[in-house]
Protein backbone atom coordinates (compact mmCIF):
# COMPACT_ATOMS: atom_id res chain seq x y z
CA UNK A 1 0.00 0.00 0.00
CA UNK A 2 1.47 3.69 -0.94
CA UNK A 3 1.50 6.06 1.67
CA UNK A 4 2.34 10.00 1.58
CA UNK A 5 2.71 12.66 3.76
CA UNK A 6 0.81 15.77 4.73
CA UNK A 7 2.10 19.29 4.73
CA UNK A 8 2.27 18.86 8.72
CA UNK A 9 3.94 15.22 7.84
CA UNK A 10 1.21 13.20 9.17
CA UNK A 11 1.50 9.82 6.82
CA UNK A 12 -1.31 9.14 4.70
CA UNK A 13 -3.12 6.21 3.66
CA UNK A 14 -4.31 5.86 0.29
CA UNK A 15 -7.85 4.91 1.24
CA UNK A 16 -8.56 7.72 3.28
CA UNK A 17 -8.10 10.16 0.61
CA UNK A 18 -11.62 11.19 0.50
CA UNK A 19 -11.77 11.90 4.23
CA UNK A 20 -8.56 14.10 4.40
CA UNK A 21 -9.36 16.74 1.91
CA UNK A 22 -10.64 19.01 4.19
CA UNK A 23 -7.73 18.90 6.69
CA UNK A 24 -4.96 19.16 3.94
CA UNK A 25 -4.34 19.26 0.10
CA UNK A 26 -2.53 16.52 -1.66
CA UNK A 27 -0.74 17.63 -4.79
CA UNK A 28 -0.52 15.40 -7.75
CA UNK A 29 3.16 14.84 -9.50
CA UNK A 30 2.18 15.52 -13.54
CA UNK A 31 0.90 18.63 -12.13
CA UNK A 32 1.67 20.52 -9.21
CA UNK A 33 -0.64 23.07 -9.16
CA UNK A 34 -3.40 21.15 -9.35
CA UNK A 35 -5.21 18.93 -6.20
CA UNK A 36 -6.12 15.60 -5.75
CA UNK A 37 -9.82 15.82 -5.88
CA UNK A 38 -10.91 12.61 -7.17
CA UNK A 39 -9.55 10.49 -4.32
CA UNK A 40 -7.22 8.44 -6.14
CA UNK A 41 -3.81 8.92 -6.08
CA UNK A 42 -1.72 9.30 -8.94
CA UNK A 43 -0.80 6.56 -11.05
CA UNK A 44 2.88 5.97 -9.77
CA UNK A 45 1.68 6.17 -6.38
CA UNK A 46 3.42 9.11 -5.09
CA UNK A 47 2.15 12.37 -4.05
CA UNK A 48 4.40 15.65 -4.03
CA UNK A 49 4.94 18.18 -1.35
CA UNK A 50 2.51 20.97 -1.97
CA UNK A 51 3.52 24.54 -3.39
CA UNK A 52 5.24 27.13 -1.19
CA UNK A 53 1.80 29.48 -1.53
CA UNK A 54 -0.28 26.25 -0.26
CA UNK A 55 2.71 25.79 2.45
CA UNK A 56 2.51 29.45 3.68
CA UNK A 57 -1.35 29.93 4.82
CA UNK A 58 -1.42 30.49 8.27
CA UNK A 59 -2.56 27.45 10.18
CA UNK A 60 -5.41 27.47 12.95
CA UNK A 61 -7.09 25.32 15.12
CA UNK A 62 -10.36 24.97 16.43
CA UNK A 63 -10.17 23.93 20.43
CA UNK A 64 -13.23 22.84 21.77
CA UNK A 65 -14.41 22.34 25.56
CA UNK A 66 -14.12 19.10 25.59
CA UNK A 67 -10.34 19.06 24.81
CA UNK A 68 -11.09 17.87 21.02
CA UNK A 69 -8.78 20.34 18.54
CA UNK A 70 -9.58 20.23 15.07
CA UNK A 71 -6.63 21.82 12.48
CA UNK A 72 -6.78 24.02 9.57
CA UNK A 73 -5.84 26.96 7.73
CA UNK A 74 -7.23 30.52 8.21
CA UNK A 75 -8.17 33.04 5.28
CA UNK A 76 -9.91 36.39 5.69
CA UNK A 77 -9.67 38.19 8.96
CA UNK A 78 -7.17 35.93 10.77
CA UNK A 79 -7.24 36.69 14.38
CA UNK A 80 -8.13 34.25 17.93
CA UNK A 81 -11.55 34.33 18.99
CA UNK A 82 -14.00 32.43 20.83
CA UNK A 83 -17.38 31.82 20.60
CA UNK A 84 -20.44 29.15 20.17
CA UNK A 85 -20.19 26.62 17.26
CA UNK A 86 -22.73 26.40 15.54
CA UNK A 87 -23.68 24.62 12.19
CA UNK A 88 -25.70 25.90 8.93
CA UNK A 89 -26.83 23.21 6.66
CA UNK A 90 -27.26 24.97 3.75
CA UNK A 91 -26.27 24.77 0.18
CA UNK A 92 -26.33 28.71 -1.23
CA UNK A 93 -25.82 32.37 0.69
CA UNK A 94 -23.22 32.15 2.33
CA UNK A 95 -23.08 35.63 2.12
CA UNK A 96 -26.51 36.03 3.59
CA UNK A 97 -25.39 33.36 6.09
CA UNK A 98 -22.42 35.79 7.00
CA UNK A 99 -24.02 39.25 7.77
CA UNK A 100 -27.49 37.47 9.73
CA UNK A 101 -27.98 39.00 13.00
CA UNK A 102 -28.63 35.78 14.30
CA UNK A 103 -25.21 34.40 14.62
CA UNK A 104 -23.76 37.27 16.76
CA UNK A 105 -21.01 36.48 18.43
CA UNK A 106 -21.24 32.60 17.16
CA UNK A 107 -18.40 30.59 15.11
CA UNK A 108 -20.52 29.36 12.40
CA UNK A 109 -19.52 25.56 10.99
CA UNK A 110 -21.24 25.71 7.06
CA UNK A 111 -21.58 22.04 5.93
CA UNK A 112 -21.48 22.41 2.43
CA UNK A 113 -18.19 21.27 1.25
CA UNK A 114 -17.49 24.43 -1.02
CA UNK A 115 -17.10 28.09 0.17
CA UNK A 116 -16.18 30.65 -1.82
CA UNK A 117 -17.11 30.01 -5.59
CA UNK A 118 -19.04 32.54 -6.74
CA UNK A 119 -17.43 35.54 -4.56
CA UNK A 120 -18.92 38.39 -2.52
CA UNK A 121 -21.18 41.04 -4.32
CA UNK A 122 -21.92 44.13 -4.12
CA UNK A 123 -23.66 46.20 -1.69
CA UNK A 124 -26.06 47.10 -3.80
CA UNK A 125 -29.54 48.34 -2.90
CA UNK A 126 -32.92 47.45 -4.32
CA UNK A 127 -35.99 50.14 -4.27
CA UNK A 128 -36.63 49.97 -1.04
CA UNK A 129 -32.97 50.77 0.58
CA UNK A 130 -32.02 47.19 1.30
CA UNK A 131 -29.35 45.42 0.77
CA UNK A 132 -30.14 43.26 -2.00
CA UNK A 133 -27.52 40.15 -1.43
CA UNK A 134 -26.88 40.72 2.28
CA UNK A 135 -28.96 39.99 5.63
CA UNK A 136 -27.28 43.52 7.47
CA UNK A 137 -24.39 45.97 6.85
CA UNK A 138 -21.66 43.63 8.37
CA UNK A 139 -20.73 40.73 9.40
CA UNK A 140 -22.26 39.46 12.94
CA UNK A 141 -20.62 36.08 13.75
CA UNK A 142 -17.23 35.26 15.11
CA UNK A 143 -16.00 32.96 12.75
CA UNK A 144 -16.44 30.51 9.85
CA UNK A 145 -15.71 27.36 9.50
CA UNK A 146 -16.13 25.40 6.18
CA UNK A 147 -14.21 22.39 4.35
CA UNK A 148 -13.26 24.00 1.01
CA UNK A 149 -12.59 27.39 0.38
CA UNK A 150 -12.02 28.70 -2.87
CA UNK A 151 -9.46 31.06 -3.83
CA UNK A 152 -10.97 32.00 -6.74
CA UNK A 153 -14.31 33.25 -7.27
CA UNK A 154 -16.44 32.74 -10.59
CA UNK A 155 -19.64 34.48 -10.61
CA UNK A 156 -20.61 38.00 -12.22
CA UNK A 157 -22.31 39.64 -9.61
CA UNK A 158 -18.71 39.36 -7.89
CA UNK A 159 -16.81 41.81 -6.83
CA UNK A 160 -14.41 40.50 -4.18
CA UNK A 161 -13.06 36.94 -2.60
CA UNK A 162 -14.72 35.97 0.27
CA UNK A 163 -11.17 36.06 1.91
CA UNK A 164 -10.63 40.12 0.76
CA UNK A 165 -14.21 40.24 1.94
CA UNK A 166 -13.92 39.05 5.24
CA UNK A 167 -10.25 40.95 5.19
CA UNK A 168 -12.89 44.12 5.04
CA UNK A 169 -15.06 42.95 8.00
Amino acid sequence: TATSTCPDSRPIDPALLPELSSTCCLMAPADPEMTVSNGRLPSDGVLQASPAWLEARTRASLELADGSVFQGFSFGHEAPTSGEVVFNTGMVGYPESLTDPSYAGQILVITFPLVGNYGVPSDERDELGLLRYFESDRTHLKAVIIQDYSFISSHYTAKKTLGEWLKEQ
